[in-house]
């Protein structure tokens, strides 16, 4: 070992490694909560947009516009599914 991997190996074996896999698994929980909520509630806001142009009667080049909008910024949002 390098006497920087030493310095650090000697630094992480005093942690207290309970406190670290509690804090590490609830950080993951709460991605994973967050991941199905914002999973779900693009389906209904998908659900949602399609009844409310199917109900409005917009012409064909509206709906391409709106389609194309959401769809370009769903797809700049990192959490929402592909």
């Amino acid at each position: 070992m390098t006497k920087t991997c030493f310095l650090q190996w000697n630094e992480v074996k005093g942690w207290k490694w309970t406190s670290v896999l509690v804090k590490g698994l609830w950080i993951g929980l709460i991605i994973q909560t967050m991941t199905v909520v914002i999973t779900k509630f693009t389906y209904l806001f998908l659900a949602w947009l399609k009844v409310w142009v199917v109900v409005e009667g917009f012409e064909v080049w509206e709906v391409t516009l709106i389609i194309a909008g959401v769809g370009i910024l769903m797809f700049l949002f990192p959490p929402i599914p592909g």
